[in-house]
């Protein structure tokens, strides 16, 4: 009970966050014998291991709400706040989108009771990193700047580079994109790095290389997935190595390298016990793959990825399945699959797709004669070249 726990601190600083969560299973076999302020913290702990180097599973939050039902007992409403907060993270994995807001509202109601603290300042970047997950970026940087200014009060630096991370992400994907953001995101890689906030620099490399994937920046996407996948497999950060290997199947798919992507992509698809969020860029790479190359069951696979995807209320995730099954059924020449997905994502507000996912829209709207309406006549966003040559006449 006091060796374990002190060699997983000590495993978990190094990056063996895989033997850190078994050093702490270990102790849990004695939990009842413990103190209750212990035995939450062995819950807390281990939850926390377990869920980057193992599984997001049932038993990570059953260990998060025994963690919460002993720090309420010991009136620690900091420990309660931030179970809480991970129980919102925890559930946002799973595509649970609703009772991850509900957590993380749950988490900031508990710690304004409190006085100032970091456990508050990260829960407004969490509530901050919600915001801009569902694309409401004015929302994600008001709330990130919340978090920076109370971290900056009460000098937590772990919460500004979490909150970094949240308002350059949002910088770079609002309506009118601000460059800066990606500054922003660098820093906070380059600070995690400094001082081994490893599951951070983790989600730094995950928004960095996402976003230059989307924007089709090639050689930044090749250079932060591949040192993202490396860094992530040092540090046995089996859920981020899931979603990044995804990214690089899309990639790929958008490099033409259509028999890499899909056999990167079918590797990660294959592991069905992993969470809704970590399998979703591989699914939608999969099934876009064996589209195009007339094999498998790419439709089947899309169609899967699109009914998860909806769970999380997320545009970011909704979007690209049906922008596929578009294109699939356009393959398949089923124009009523076809008129069926444009109709959704037309329904949708220019905000919510990103520039590429404007541009590929109307023209796949404009090849099948279909009116966006009046008022999308006129995207808010600037299509880019390629997709804007179609559209001229000039494919």
């Amino acid at each position: 009970m006091t060796l374990a726990p002190r060699a997983a601190a000590e495993a978990a600083a190094l990056g063996a966050h895989r033997q850190a969560a078994q050093q702490l299973q270990t102790a849990l076999r004695f939990v009842a014998q413990a103190p209750a302020a212990l035995a939450a913290q062995l819950y807390q702990d281990w939850a926390y291991e377990a869920g980057l180097s193992v599984r997001i599973d049932d038993a990570v939050i059953a260990a998060r709400h025994q963690a919460i039902v002993l720090w309420r007992g010991l009136n620690r409403g900091d420990k309660v706040g931030h179970n809480l907060r991970w129980l919102s993270r925890l559930h946002w994995y799973r595509g649970d989108g609703r009772q991850a807001e509900e957590y993380a509202d749950a988490a900031v109601r508990e710690l304004e009771a409190l006085p100032a603290s970091a456990e508050l300042a990260m829960a407004y970047s969490v509530r901050s990193q919600l915001h801009m997950l569902h694309d409401r970026f004015d929302l994600a940087i008001e709330w990130g700047e919340r978090a920076l200014a109370l971290a900056e009060r009460v000098g937590d630096l772990e919460t500004r580079v979490h909150a970094l991370n949240n308002i350059g992400t949002a910088q770079l994907s609002a309506t009118d994109s601000d460059p800066s953001g990606q500054a922003k995101l660098e820093q906070s890689l380059q600070l995690a790095l400094a001082h081994g906030y490893h599951e951070h620099a983790a989600r730094a490399y995950t928004n960095l290389g996402e976003h230059a994937v989307a924007f089709k920046d090639f050689a930044l996407a090749e250079r932060v997935l591949e040192e993202g996948i490396a860094f992530d497999r040092r540090n046995d950060l089996e859920v981020w190595i899931h979603y990044l290997v995804g990214c690089q199947a899309q990639l790929r798919l958008e490099q033409g390298r259509l028999h890499e992507a899909e056999t990167m992509a079918q590797r990660i698809v294959a592991m069905t016990t992993l969470s809704a969020v970590e399998r979703l860029p591989a699914m939608c790479g999969l099934g876009k793959a064996q589209a195009r190359l007339g094999v498998g069951s790419g439709t089947d696979v899309l169609q899967e990825a699109l009914q998860r995807a909806l769970t999380t209320a997320e545009p970011q995730r909704t979007v690209p399945p049906r922008l596929a099954l578009v294109e699939a059924a356009w393959l398949a020449q089923d124009t009523v699959a076809c008129v069926a997905q444009l109709s959704a994502l037309a329904a949708m507000t220019d905000a919510c797709l990103d520039p590429w996912e404007c541009g590929e829209l109307a023209v796949w709207c404009q090849r099948l004669r279909m009116r966006r309406g009046a008022a999308r006549a006129r995207p808010a966003r600037q299509i880019p070249e390629p997709w804007a040559a179609e559209l001229r006449g000039d494919p």
